[in-house]
Order: C-alpha cells, then structure tokens, then sequence
C-alpha cells in the first residue's frame, strides 16, 4: 500500500505553530501595552520594529534563494550554506549600514520629529540580526528543518515583540521593551547559526554554482521585494510621520491582528516553495498550483462564515476600555488585504521558481504610480481608510491580472474565482448588513458544496 505523504498539511502545521502561539502572546500583550505604555512610547515601539522589515530588500533575497538551491540538490546543502553566510555577513555589514546612514540624514534634512526613533544605533544592530536571519531562515526551508524554523520563527517575530510586554508589568526598568527585544533576536540568531552550521568546516568549499545563481536571480527578485515593502509598509511610515499616534495604532494594531490570519497560509508557502523547487515539472506545478489557489479561497470561506459574525464583540471583549470602532472596521479591510496578498504572494513564488521574476515585477511597477496618488490624497484628507482601501483595491487587481497571466496553469480557475467573488461580496455586505451578509454566507455555502471538487482536493494531499 502505497504510503500517504500529507507533507502539505503536516509542514503547514509546523510552521503555523509560532504564529498560532504569537496569536496567544499578542492577545496578551497588546492590551498590556495599550495601558501601560502612551500612545507616543507604543507607536515608537511599533515603528522600530515596523523599519527592520526593511531587513528583505537588504538581504536581496539571499534566503529565497538558497532555499530554491538546497531544494534542487540537497548533497551540495553544506557547501550552500557555507557559500551563503560567508557572502552574507559582508553584504548585511554593508548595505544596513548604507541604509541606516540614508535614514538619519532623511529624518535630519526633513525635520521629521515622529521619526526621531529611528536614529539611534540600535536600530543599525536589530537591521544586521535581521538581514541575517532571512539568510538562515532561507536555509532551514530548503532543508525542510521546518520544525526547527518554527521554534526559531516564534523566538524571532513573536516572543522578541511580545515578551516586554510582560516584563513592563514586573519592572520598567531604564531597558527599553525595543532593547529587550532585540537580545532576544540576537541570542535566536546565534543558537540558529550554530545549530546549522556544517561541522567539516575543512572539507566546505565556495559553491559557484550558488554565487553564479545569486547573480542572475538576486536583482529581479529584489526589485519585487522593494516594490512589495513599498506597498506593505509605506502606508505605515506615512500615517507615523503625518498622523497622530493614536490613529497610527488603530491602524497598526489592526494589521498586525489581520497578519495572524495569514499565518497557516505563510505556513503552507514554505511548503510549495520547497517542494516546487524540489522537482518542477509544468504538469506538476499546474496541480500544485491550482489545489493551492483553491485551498486559499476555501480558508477565506471558512475564517468569513466562522469569525465576521462575532468580530466586533471579540474586540470588545479583549481591548475592553482601549476598544475603538476603528479597529472593527480596519480589520475586515485588512483581512481582505492579508487574503489577496496571500493569494498573490503563491502566484509571485510560481513565478520565482519557473524563473519569471521579471513578469512579477513588471505588475508591481506599472500599479506604483496609482498607488502614490492614492496616498497622497489619503495624506491631504487624513484618512487612513483611504490608505487600507488604496491597497486592498492594488492586491485584488494584481491577483487578477497576475492569474489572468497564469490562466493556463490553473485548473478549477472558474470554481476559484467564483468562490473569491462571492467572499469579497460577503466581506463588503458585512459593512451595511448583518442580514446581507447571512444571505451571502449561505448562498455561497450552497454553491460551493455543489461545485467543490473535494475528492480531487482530498487525493492531492494524500499524495503530496
């Protein structure tokens, strides 16, 4: 009898679990933070964690990229490794520091108080721990050590921005919640590079195979990187220069809430990447693919019908005094914006792995110009739904026109894309009515049942 792999299902799982765990911290520790700290302190904590995300243009993909490579021949993995962290350490000296230098003397030439933060050196030193630990994290993926990387992971992003939270309770002490955090990512980075790092240092030799492949790839991936930092994180720096910090948490706090959602489907990402670069073949890879989509607009579905109903009272519940309608109105905004993004991002790393990067980076740069005018009239209007809509309305059309271009890859398109309109139908009706949004539900749950290829779905994971 023929084994059952589930290596989609059983990988995802792991993966998730750091961020199923930081969804537990933060629950904790954003109210924690919300009362104990000033709107001005939060916002400054938030923005210097927000500014390290700059940390994936810096690394210029070296992590995706030696993921794709380990996949490929897993027997040259040390010689990878060690070619990539020897090449690593010279670039994230390098291009943090550039990067800081420009930073202070933009906050200094243009006088931007709200930013201040952003000047001291610990935000060069988070930057380093940062770009390095993309190149790790890169490596553990292609070595599929993704039980490993969910440890890591949680330590990284979830503790490392959680745990002072709990510690301001105890003690605030003249450590800074920012300064506890970054040791925290300093001492995971550390014990990661350790745990990695091949043993027969004498025997590892430069891999010019990897330096020939960083060449050729590492300029196209980034440009779409750069692009995609742009439209995920410029709204943010924006409404902390030239908002008030009370607005700047409504909108942060809600984004980082809807980010959760996205964590199984993160999780599932590293799982395609892995097995695609692995062993791509079109027909393959069309059913890779196409089961993938189909599972993202099915979790979609599944987090409307189960979560929309209560949201607002979940908000209630938790933020108790520190509760605005603010936060319920962003998050259904930015839960559309984390499913679009995830649909595209699957779309983006199909592109990557056939060698289509450019295609990718072409869709971003055309929407650039429309996009700033969006957030320019967002700035003069003080209006930070204008922003959260500005993107929404970017992440719907680059999926479509980005499947529009993979069409015939995907098998089920009409099933997928029928079930995406009726969520997003859904998603809006909720903003009018309860009673809209019941009809839509249900009909939805109708049609899917009727149309939903389950043993089809069910074979695939079975065997994958």
């Amino acid at each position: 009898m023929k084994k059952l792999k589930f290596e989609y299902l059983k990988g995802s799982f792991f993966y998730s679990l750091p961020g199923i765990l930081s969804i537990f911290l933060s629950l904790i520790s954003i109210p924690i933070f919300l009362q104990l700290l000033s709107n001005t302190e939060f916002a400054d904590y938030l923005m210097q964690h927000f500014i390290l995300t700059f940390s994936i243009i810096l690394n210029c993909n070296f992590g995706k990229i030696v993921c794709i490579n380990i996949s490929k021949k897993i027997s040259e993995k040390d010689n990878y490794i060690y070619t990539v962290l020897i090449l690593n350490i010279f670039t994230t000296i390098l291009f943090s520091t550039l990067f800081f230098l420009a930073l202070k003397q933009i906050i200094t030439y243009f006088n931007i108080v709200n930013l201040n933060v952003l000047k001291g050196s610990s935000i060069l030193f988070g930057l380093m721990i940062s770009n390095f630990y993309l190149t790790l994290e890169g490596i553990y993926k292609g070595a599929l050590k993704y039980k490993s990387l969910s440890l890591f992971n949680f330590l990284f992003y979830s503790f490392s921005m959680s745990f002072p939270a709990l510690l301001l309770i105890i003690d605030r002490s003249e450590q800074t919640p920012f300064t506890i955090s970054l040791i925290i990512k300093f001492l995971s980075v550390l014990i990661m590079t350790i745990y990695i790092f091949p043993k027969a240092i004498n025997q590892l030799k430069i891999s010019k195979q990897l330096i020939k492949d960083l060449k050729k790839l590492s300029g196209w991936i980034t440009i779409n990187t750069t692009v995609h930092q742009i439209y995920n994180y410029f709204d943010k720096y924006i409404i902390k220069a030239f908002f008030n910090n009370q607005l700047f948490i409504f909108y942060s706090i809600s984004q980082q809430i809807s980010s959760k959602i996205a964590v199984p489907l993160n999780a599932y990402n590293n799982i395609y990447i892995a097995k695609l670069s692995k062993n791509y073949k079109n027909k393959k890879a069309q059913e890779h693919l196409s089961n993938s989509l189909l599972t993202y607009a099915l979790f979609m579905f599944f987090f409307i019908l189960l979560f929309f109903p209560f949201l607002e009272q979940l908000l209630q519940l938790w933020l108790t005094s520190s509760y605005s309608k603010e936060y319920h109105n962003l998050l259904k905004i930015f839960f559309m914006i984390v499913m679009f993004s995830s649909l595209s991002n699957l779309l983006i790393d199909h592109y990557d792995i056939n060698s289509r990067s450019k295609i990718s980076s072409f869709y971003e740069i055309c929407f650039m110009p429309i996009f700033f005018i969006l957030a320019y009239y967002a700035i003069v209007n003080k209006n930070i739904y204008m922003f959260a809509l500005s993107i929404l309305s970017k992440d719907i059309l680059l999926f479509l026109i980005r499947a529009l271009n993979a069409k015939q890859e995907i098998f089920d398109k009409k099933i997928i894309f029928f079930s995406l309109f009726l969520s997003t139908l859904t998603c809006i009706l909720s903003f009018y009515s309860i009673k809209y949004y019941y009809y839509s539900i249900l009909f939805q749950l109708i049609v899917l049942i009727k149309i939903l290829p389950i043993k089809k779905l069910i074979k695939f994971y079975k065997q994958n």
